[in-house]
């Protein structure tokens, strides 16, 4: 561990004159250097909760049965109406946890702030130098965080430490994980939400963050980890757990998980290409108004990102546009632009909203300078039509604004059916 602290920076000073060797036969000097590059604790355990004061118990245990000893334990109590907080208080002074309840801490929410702010929350007070994101009804295995501290010491350079998943609960499957790679992210969610990481990534990264409607924050923290490039280990075994409720947040938004993922996705244009992203903008453009009361909800928050803000805005102005709502689109779309992740798809839907409510001629030039500036946006067939449509159509004004709607005009469609679809629709409507 003093190698592995070493090469991550921190002081050296005290002990530069000796070497290494030396430092292992004097047991004392050993000692000293362990004190002094070893934390204590070494993991940060973070557990927000909300309503589980039923299953909070089992999770803390987890941690406490952990075999190594060099932890923490934060848990943020989103404003919960069951008072979990004070329930895993009452825990950690029983007899289960004795000695090691000093190393529990529960920090109290003074507003309700979703889970990933609640992370959040208790990353910035944790001491560890590393992460352990434990959600309040999931749990560790006793021997993961000695795997993993023999792996950190055994390589400094590691970022991030994995394994397998075992689900309990209402359901026993077995979670093997692929490699953690582009190729893979691109269909699955990528790591197991209790993977060990360094606290240092999560500063990097600003934190997880709320943009998503229904959750999956933690997909969307592995794909930044992705797009800056991280040394990963996966551990043998599956050393985390994972409750399968048949009734939880998940499956209450199980209809929406298309347009959530599909919202992931373009919040990571590095990592998937244009035509991919298009695809998914077209399911974005159907959201249900069940997403879409919730996107509203989270763009109006005082304390919501600038960043966050900028994708719900994009979102909300892909939906407008299929509603016929045009001036709000291009509104919507135009504040998105302040971001710098989203890349050209702010700019696309500023450019459709604005031909469909002033024509091509207006329009034509900017779809023409993000192909220029973009040039593999402007090399796919679906941007190549999109392009043609503007120029020779201003069909979209006719499109229904009612929601119940199904058959609106697809922005994918050529020139003439966009101009048929659009006066069949608007002739449907009473």
């Amino acid at each position: 561990f003093a190698v592995h602290m070493w090469s991550h920076g921190v002081s050296r000073s005290r002990f530069s004159k000796f070497s290494m060797p030396w430092c292992f036969e004097c047991h004392s000097t050993l000692v000293s250097m362990l004190k002094a590059y070893v934390p204590d604790p070494l993991i940060s355990v973070v557990m927000p909760c909300y309503n589980q004061a039923d299953y909070i118990r089992e999770a803390m245990l987890s941690v406490a049965s952990q075999s190594f000893p060099s932890w923490e334990l934060i848990i943020v109590d989103d404003l919960s109406p069951d008072r979990c907080g004070a329930r895993a208080e009452l825990i950690a002074l029983g007899d289960d946890f004795g000695a090691q309840g000093r190393r529990v801490r529960v920090i109290r929410n003074t507003k309700n702030k979703g889970l990933a702010e609640s992370r959040n929350v208790g990353i910035r007070a944790a001491k560890g130098l590393w992460i352990c994101a434990l959600d309040a009804d999931d749990k560790i295995r006793p021997e993961h965080f000695d795997r993993a501290a023999e792996a950190m010491s055994l390589d400094p350079g590691l970022q991030v430490i994995t394994s397998d998943q075992q689900f309990f609960g209402n359901s026993t499957w077995l979670w093997v994980l692929p490699p953690f790679d582009t190729a893979t992210v691109m269909s699955r969610g990528p790591l197991p939400v209790m993977s060990l990481y360094l606290r240092r990534l999560w500063a990097d990264l600003g934190g997880y963050s709320a943009a998503l409607p229904w959750g999956n924050e933690d997909y969307d923290f592995w794909l930044r980890l992705l797009e800056v490039g991280v040394s990963t280990l996966k551990l043998p075994g599956a050393l985390t757990m994972y409750r399968y409720k048949a009734k939880s947040m998940m499956r209450d938004a199980q209809d929406e998980t298309e347009t959530e993922i599909a919202m992931l996705r373009t919040r990571h244009p590095s990592l998937f290409h244009p035509a991919k992203l298009m695809r998914e903008h077209a399911k974005i453009m159907q959201m249900s108004n069940r997403t879409r009361k919730r996107l509203e909800l989270l763009v109006a928050r005082e304390d919501a990102r600038d960043e966050d803000r900028a994708c719900q805005d994009m979102w909300l102005s892909m939906n407008d546009l299929s509603l016929g709502d045009f001036g709000r689109a291009s509104s919507r779309a135009l504040r998105a632009q302040r971001s710098v992740t989203l890349s050209w798809q702010p700019a696309l839907f500023f450019a459709l909203a604005v031909c469909v409510s002033d024509g091509g001629a207006v329009a034509g030039p900017l779809l023409s300078d993000l192909a220029a500036n973009h040039p593999s946006l402007g090399k796919t067939e679906a941007f190549a039509r999109l392009l043609a449509n503007c120029q020779a159509s201003s069909a979209w004004r006719a499109a229904p604004r009612r929601r119940d709607v199904v058959a609106l005009p697809s922005p994918m469609a050529g020139a003439s059916t966009l101009r048929q679809e659009a006066r069949q629709t608007a002739g449907q409507l009473p």
